[in-house]
């Protein structure tokens, strides 16, 4: 149901230049958190891959170890490996978002009560304005992703709609 407004996003970053950092989970086939989470995005497979919707053909991928070399976000779609829900427990995110030279972050995607809160809060902690897309994320849960927007919002993030991100950047082309 989101994915229309997942490309439009995707393709608008594109056109306009802005800095696209992505997230995927990359889960070995015994990973712990399969205790709590039936197996997903399980390394190299098809369930690991991002949708079609949401890639460039410009991805580079940080995978959450260290010495890995860093792609440049204004030349690359930086996707950022993680093994658990905060986007932040990549070891490079910090680094990764803070070379984007970006104040303001825009967060869409999946999955909105788990992925999606996590970055969201984790960049409000870090001091980014956050505008959360709101028809442009899907929850597990319809009630959880009901109170995981209003948990974001109450933390500071802004609650916009597809149709706010792009008229705002087409104004300001």
């Amino acid at each position: 149901a989101i994915v229309p407004r997942l490309r439009e996003l995707v393709e608008l970053a594109r056109a306009q230049g802005i800095p696209l950092i992505s997230s995927v989970d990359a889960h070995p086939v015994d990973d712990p958190e399969f205790a709590d989470w039936p197996p997903h995005a399980i390394v190299d497979t098809p369930g690991q891959a991002k949708i079609a919707a949401t890639t460039t053909g410009a991805e580079q991928v940080v995978p959450n170890q260290p010495g890995v070399a860093l792609p440049d976000p204004a030349a690359a779609h930086v996707v950022l490996e993680k093994q658990q829900l905060p986007v932040f427990h990549n070891q490079h995110a910090e680094a990764v978002f803070a070379a984007t030279g970006a104040t303001r972050v825009v967060v869409f995607g999946v999955v909105t009560e788990c992925c999606v809160k996590e970055a969201v809060l984790g960049l409000l902690a870090r001091g980014y304005a956050v505008d959360v897309v709101e028809d442009a994320i899907w929850p597990i849960q319809a009630a959880d992703g009901e109170a995981a927007l209003a948990a974001m919002a109450a933390a500071g993030a802004n609650r916009v709609r597809t149709a706010d991100v792009v008229s705002q950047h087409v104004s300001q082309a």
